[in-house]
């Protein structure tokens, strides 16, 4: 963001890369981009998360069901052995385990659930998170329950 007459330059933030003066709002430097080191992103409250994680479950399970109707219906139609179903079944759990990392590999950056509610999930310096750091979440999230 483009620094106004209607702050003081006492308060602007200062790049630490170019030196551009930022609104104290910006989260980023307006001329390079890089993030500021803002530390006042909320929490989400428990509620919506519980709201998010809803609305992932009912689309996570929509997605398997189709999944695994379409899958035994392809195998079912081609005469497979029951190797094959065995493969497409473990194939449909690591699309349900890597589904966070699925969907942080996207644009979106964020689950069905957590796009509908409006919530981001960051880095712990309160940047984007990459899909290095949600691998890391996930793998942690499984082993811990």
């Amino acid at each position: 963001m483009k620094p106004d007459a209607g702050h003081s330059p006492g308060k602007m933030l200062e790049c630490p890369s170019c030196g551009l003066k930022n609104l104290p709002s910006a989260a980023h430097c307006g001329r390079c981009e890089t993030y500021l080191g803002r530390r006042d992103m909320p929490f989400a409250p428990y509620s919506l998360r519980v709201k998010a994680g809803f609305i992932d479950l009912a689309f996570l399970l929509g997605v398997i069901l189709v999944l695994d109707l379409a899958g035994i219906w392809i195998l079912m139609a081609l005469g497979a052995s029951g190797d094959w179903a065995v493969t497409w079944f473990l194939l449909v759990i690591a699309i349900a385990l890597g589904y966070q990392v699925i969907f942080f590999a996207t644009p979106w950056r964020a689950t069905p659930g957590q796009r509908i509610t409006g919530i981001r999930v960051v880095s712990a310096s309160g940047g984007e998170a990459s899909v290095g750091q949600i691998i890391q979440r996930e793998h942690e999230y499984v082993m811990t329950g």
